[in-house]
Formats: C-alpha cells, structure tokens, sequence
C-alpha cells in the first residue's frame, strides 16, 4: 500500500470525522438547552441496548472483511444477507422485550421509544456494509458525503422537534433519521450493489475470524455500557445524564483524530499482515502520532471542562463536570489500546484479541460490582482504573507478536504524554487569577495551544517536525 495512498485517507477519514463531530457538537449543545437531563437520561437506557443488538449485527463480521486479502462480491453480498437477516431477528427481540424495559427501569415511554428507535438495526446493518466497502478500498471522500449528510438533516430534525416540545421523542428522531439518510446517501454515493450470490462456504470462513472479533466487541461495547445500565436501575435518570455527559466531550474530541486513524490502520496493517518488521515500524508511527495528538486535547479538556460546561450547556449540567475529569484521564490511554488491537487484529489474532478481553472484563466486572453500591462518582474512579490495568494486558501480545517491547511503547507515548503535562501546567497557572469563567476559559485554551507548540518546537518532538514540514511543503 502506497504511503501516500494511506496519508490520503487518513486525511479525509480526518475530514470526515471532523465535520460530523463539529455539526453533532452544534446540534448537542442546542438540544442540551431545549431538554432535560432526564430526557437524556430515557434516551441513554434505550440507546445501550440498540448498541448491543447493533454489535450483534455487525460486530465482527465487517472487519473480517477489511482483514480478508482480497475479498470479492461474493463475499460482500454473503455478510450483506446473513447481517440483514440477524438484524431482523435483533429487532423483533427488542420489539417485544420493549415492555419488560420500560417496567425494569420504571419508565413507561421506553416501551414506544424502543421500538421506533430499534429500526435503525436493520438500517446499520446495511450502512455497515457499504463502510466496510469504502474502508477496504479506502475511498473515504464517499464516507464523508454521507455522514455529514445525516448528521446535518437528523441535527434539523433533532431541533425541530426538542423546540416544539417534544422531549425525549426529539432525541429518538435524530437517531432514526441518522440512520436512514447515512444509508441513502451511501447507496447513491457507493458503487458497491450486493448481487444474488451467498456462499455457506465463504460465511463459514468469515465467521471463523469474525465470531471471535464480534464476541470481543459484545464485550466491550456490554462493559462500556454496563455501567450506564445499572446507574438507570440504582440510581436517577438524571444522574445517568449527568455520566453520560460526562463522557460526551473526550467521545467528541477523541473521535475526531482516532476514529481517523483506526480504520485507515486497519487496512493499512492488513496489506502489509506478512511483514512483521513493516507492521510494527507502522504501529510505532501510529502510536506517537496519536498520542501527541490526542494527549494534549484530554489534558486540555479535563482542566478547562467546568468553565466550558457553564458557557455551552449552561448550569444545569455543572453536575457533570467530575465525571468529565475522570472521563478525560480515562480516554487518554485509549489510543494506547487502540493501536495494540489494531495490530493483533489485522495480522489475523482474533483469537488473541478474545483472550485479551476476556481477562480485561474480569478486572472491570469485579472493580465495579466493588464500587456499584458506594456511588456513581466511585465507579468512575473504578473504570479509571480498570483502564490502567487494561492497557497494561493489552500491551503485552506486540511483545510477542510484533517484538514492540514496553520500553519502546513507552519512548513512543511519552513524549506526547510529557509535553502534555508540562502545558497541563501551563494551563492550570493561566486560570489561578481570572475570575470570569468566560475570560478563564479563553485564556486557557489560548495559552494551552501556545504552550504545547512551543514546547514541541523546543524539544524538537518528531512528530510536530513532520506535520511542520508537511505543511510547509504543501504550502510551496
């Protein structure tokens, strides 16, 4: 895979990410004015289970796709049947457990709201197909295309319906029609049809890698949601939305420049799955790059939240502010993660990643039925710490697999890592004396990006180096 081929669709998956989390901003920061936290609260419950049922769907069998060498329409029309069938059966079963939820959670409106919203299973299995089509041939532009297509028209909706007082439903509304235009536009925009062929035989051999990426999504994606489950049934709607602001924003920032890199790794790990020496040199540039990039936004985020919080979503969610430090530290070692995983899963170690989760989820299951009763604010410090841990057992198959010892993970995160302390500094001093939250926050945000690159400029960091001489030869 060319070089220039991989920088390209980085950039544009970059584009990509960074246009629709721009326009979801907007339109969250809108809606956060016009609901109630407990609308947020309703619609967080409904939402974890439409993710579990959407993982079953798709879980793995998209990425078995993207890893497969040279897969043809056969194998495209294959998982297209197979997850269109499973996602009907998905749907049915949310269809009719909606009134047991809404009984267990004491919140009649789930019933209705489920099984609006539960449509857009079937309309993800079908989006989840034609993505992993523009992935594998990296043509990232049509991906562009439609998800700020979606985000625009069901953001519209979204508003539209939250101002003419419609609660909860307005939520529900964005989400649907998020759903169904993605999926539109994608059909206009991707070459790829499925046809009438189905192979047993080649669903089989998808299956065999894809069932073990999909059980170690289903776990990740139950464990990361677990936590919001039970916070709806101990405690408060309103505390859940408090939680799950409280992750929004390092989702939004984070998403932007990982959710870029991923795939594009993905795919450019798996061209190159017989080259042991190449895919660790790649991993190696992955992991500094994201980590220089992402460090200093989490570090930036976690000290300026509360001013940010009070500007944007006004005071009615300060409550969410700890979490969002918690949060912050938390998603500053996903990258960390990330790049590990992406390298086990493109040299073919599905099996490895199964493992790897299944011993993460024994730590995070027994730090939180520890904590679960204490309070909310504990089971933050608790994931907090189940991620420490969880990155160290994700590190140790590239020791093996790639030779990328943990001394060398650690030359190539510290130094975003460090930098990013030194502005944390920085940052925090700059706010000691203004009292204005607004002038506060102004103040440090502008002092964070000073500092960060004049600290990189200082230390001749490589990867500032790079990006300096990118840009300055396109400039040229």
């Amino acid at each position: 895979m060319e070089k220039n081929q991989v920088v390209s669709s980085i950039i544009w998956k970059f584009l990509e990410r960074i246009g629709v989390q721009g326009v979801q901003f907007f339109v969250s920061i809108l809606l956060a004015r016009l609901l109630q936290p407990e609308d947020y609260g309703a619609i967080a419950l409904i939402t974890v289970f439409i993710t579990l049922a959407n993982v079953m769907v798709q879980g793995g069998f998209n990425t078995a796709l993207i890893q497969k060498k040279n897969p043809d329409r056969t194998d495209y029309s294959t998982v297209f049947y197979f997850s269109l069938a499973v996602s009907g059966v998905m749907y049915a079963a949310l269809f009719l457990l909606a009134p047991v939820l809404a009984e267990l959670y004491q919140e009649p409106v789930l019933t209705p709201v489920v099984r609006v919203l539960g449509l857009t299973i079937v309309t993800g299995s079908v989006n989840s197909i034609q993505t992993a089509y523009v992935e594998k041939h990296m043509r990232y532009r049509q991906l562009l295309y439609s998800s700020l297509s979606a985000i625009a028209v069901s953001g519209c909706v979204g508003v539209i319906m939250a101002y003419q007082g419609y609660g909860v439903w307005a939520l529900a509304g964005q989400q649907l029609t998020n759903s169904f235009v993605s999926a539109v536009v994608m059909f206009f925009t991707v070459k790829w049809r499925p046809t009438l062929d189905f192979s047993k035989s080649r669903l089989r051999a998808l299956i065999s890698f894809g069932w073990k990426i999909l059980a170690s999504n289903f776990l990740t994606a139950f464990f990361l949601n677990l936590r919001s489950l039970l916070i709806g049934r101990i405690y408060t709607p309103s505390m859940l939305a408090y939680y799950e602001r409280g992750k929004q924003f390092p989702e939004i920032i984070l998403g932007n420049v990982s959710s870029a890199i991923q795939p594009v790794m993905l795919s450019a790990y798996s061209s190159e799955q017989e080259n042991i020496k190449k895919v660790k040199n790649m991993v190696r540039k992955s992991m500094r790059t994201c980590i220089y990039l992402t460090a200093p936004m989490m570090t930036g985020l976690m000290l300026v939240c509360e001013p940010l919080v009070r500007l944007i979503l006004t005071e009615k969610w300060t409550a969410c502010v700890p979490y969002m430090r918690i949060q912050c530290l938390i998603y500053l070692l996903l990258p960390v993660t990330t790049m590990n995983l992406q390298a086990v899963s493109a040299l073919g170690k599905s099996d490895v990643i199964l493992k790897l989760d299944i011993k993460r989820k024994a730590v995070e299951l027994t730090i939180l039925f520890l904590t679960i009763r204490i309070g909310v604010w504990e089971m933050t410090l608790g994931a907090l710490a189940a991620s420490v841990i969880g990155t160290i057992i994700n590190i140790r198959p590239n020791v093996k697999i790639l030779g990328y010892t943990y001394q060398e993970q650690i030359r190539d995160f510290m130094p975003g890592f460090g930098l990013s302390l030194l502005m944390g500094i920085a940052v925090y001093l700059s706010g000691m004396a203004v009292g204005d939250y607004r002038a506060k926050l102004f103040i440090q945000i502008v002092t964070g990006a000073v500092s960060y690159i004049f600290l990189s400029w200082l230390f001749q960091i490589d990867v500032f180096l790079e990006m300096a001489g990118f840009v300055t030869n396109k400039n040229r």
